[in-house]
């Protein structure tokens, strides 16, 4: 399971962002330094789950998912069949993650740009994809919280997402 939240959407974003693993583990010069999706097939783009797509592509993203938080955030989950399936789970360790500006067209757009990136546009943001022990996480983190925190402004947490707080109940 490779489950997480972004945060840091521009307060009035409520829309889809592509969402990719990019070949470089570079992200200067505005994330342009991580270069294009991770390929290591020769494939083209395409969604998460499709054989013959690259080996970074996860799809979409949604900004603003739950209307009570704010700054927006968007829930990111890939379940161990996906995550096999775009080798997410060892070999994206040290690639750069992307969020795109626009929404990914995984493939369907019928022209050379979708097979290509999908059209997704700029580059809104990135990191370095590190691995992450589980002693890391807080001693009190609960990943099966289905309950949000009295007194705090997150939403409640999708089945199996680690929250990285306790659940009051």
């Amino acid at each position: 399971m490779v489950n997480g939240v972004i945060k840091g959407f521009p307060a009035d974003d409520k829309g889809l962002h592509g969402f990719h693993i990019h070949a470089l583990a570079d992200i200067s010069a505005s994330c342009t330094g991580a270069g294009g999706h991770w390929n290591e097939d020769a494939k083209d783009h395409g969604a998460p789950g499709i054989t013959n797509s690259h080996s970074g592509d996860l799809g979409n993203i949604r900004a603003g998912q739950f209307a009570s938080y704010a700054p927006p955030v968007a829930n990111v989950r890939y379940d161990e069949n996906v995550a096999a399936s775009t080798k997410i789970l060892s070999t994206a360790i040290g690639k750069a993650m992307v969020i795109h500006a626009g929404e990914d067209d995984l493939g369907l757009g019928g022209d050379a740009g979708s097979l290509a990136t999908g059209n997704a546009g700029g580059r809104l943001a990135c990191c370095i994809i590190t691995a992450v022990d589980n002693s890391a996480l807080p001693a009190n983190a609960r990943c099966d919280s289905t309950t949000s925190n009295p007194g705090e402004s997150r939403p409640k947490c999708a089945e199996g997402l680690c929250c990285a707080s306790p659940t009051r109940e």
